[in-house]
């Protein structure tokens, strides 16, 4: 699908998101994943605002390479602080050696954003941490992942854009698990599907992007 043709419904909420959303992108590649992520955090840095980003290193790696691509500065945004970059799997062992406690949510993860919001008005967060879990099928905790965002997010001119792979929602109990999007998310953003017959909702027509409070 063209590129432009796949975001015309998403730009304007990855690249200008409200403080306390959380966005989640099921995606189906990594094409349509990298894209996203770009537009988040480039506009988060043309309005100077700080980045987090809980990622894999080679997920990583293609982000940063697609955000070169595009003319960003990215190596320099690191160097002087704005964009910070964590591993995922020492967050996520930390988390739940603190019996995925909000308080060891706080302490693993929140503390970093906190970090950037002690030098800029607004961060924005890009997280794999819950996309990780599913890849190991912790579904559970990949949901209560969420929901300590939900509550980290409270009152806090913080932006959350989580990944989460289609297939592993395409697996058996597929409505159940997408369903469980709209409660833990304020936005679903779902890659289009190329054929026009199996989209978030199974129609060629659905909206790509769904606020929650508008799905019955």
């Amino acid at each position: 699908m063209d590129n432009a043709n796949a975001f015309s419904g998403p730009s304007r909420l990855l690249e200008h998101p409200d403080r306390g959303d959380h966005i989640a992108l099921v995606y189906r590649d990594d094409d349509f994943l990298t894209e996203s992520v770009r537009r988040f955090v480039d506009s988060g840095l043309d309005a100077r605002e700080g980045i987090v980003v809980f990622a894999t290193l080679p997920r990583w790696e293609a982000i940063r390479l697609r955000l070169a691509m595009g003319g960003v500065d990215i190596v320099g945004a690191a160097g002087r602080g704005q964009v910070m970059r964590l591993g995922v799997h020492n967050v996520l062992l930390g988390w739940m050696s603190g019996n995925c406690s909000q308080p060891a949510f706080n302490q693993e993860a929140g503390i970093m954003v906190d970090i950037q919001l002690g030098q800029y008005p607004a961060v924005r967060v890009y997280s794999e941490l819950a996309d990780t879990l599913l890849e190991k099928n912790s579904r559970m905790i990949a949901a209560n992942m969420q929901r300590a965002w939900n509550d980290y997010l409270r009152d806090k001119p913080v932006s959350v854009l989580s990944a989460w792979p289609l297939n592993r929602l395409d697996a058996e109990g597929y409505r159940t698990r997408l369903e469980s999007l709209y409660f833990t998310h304020k936005y679903v953003i779902a890659q289009p599907d190329p054929s026009g017959t199996g989209g978030l909702s199974g129609g060629p027509q659905q909206n790509p992007v769904q606020k929650t409070d508008d799905v019955p």
